[in-house]
């Protein structure tokens, strides 16, 4: 009866370990969760940017002609689109995370944007600079 007990108990520990560490050792799943973390990084500039910029755009409205309805438009805009490619991002991470091809494609569109919103950071505070607000 010790026999069978320290056998079941055995498999039962070599299942349990087959379970917890065959992900952490296999080098495709290392890959992609160090993929989803780069993103995540990528993602999380990209929204603060984002929000940053629109936030700064609504405030400083009436500087660029517009009311703060006009620019509550683009405010709630800019906020669907970020929320838009969060929730891509989150699709992705949900369908099994970034292969490296998945995250070239996705990578090429976070720098465009990142890129896109740190221009109109630079030339919404020349803009500020120049009349005399920061």
């Amino acid at each position: 009866m010790k026999k069978i007990i320290t056998l079941a108990l055995t498999l039962l520990l070599l299942f349990s370990m087959a379970g917890c560490g065959s992900e952490a050792t296999d080098p495709e799943a290392e890959a992609i969760a160090s993929n989803n973390a780069y993103m995540q990084e990528k993602m999380d500039e990209m929204t603060a940017l984002g929000m940053e910029l629109a936030n700064a755009y609504v405030e400083h409205a009436e500087m660029f002609g517009y009311s703060q309805e006009d620019m509550q438009v683009v405010y709630d805009t800019a906020v669907a689109q970020i929320e838009t490619a969060n929730a891509n991002h989150q699709s992705i991470l949900d369908g099994g995370g970034y292969d490296d091809e998945t995250l070239a494609q996705m990578e090429e569109v976070a720098d465009a944007a990142i890129a896109g919103y740190t221009q109109s950071k630079e030339q919404l505070n020349t803009a500020l600079e120049a009349a005399g607000i920061i």
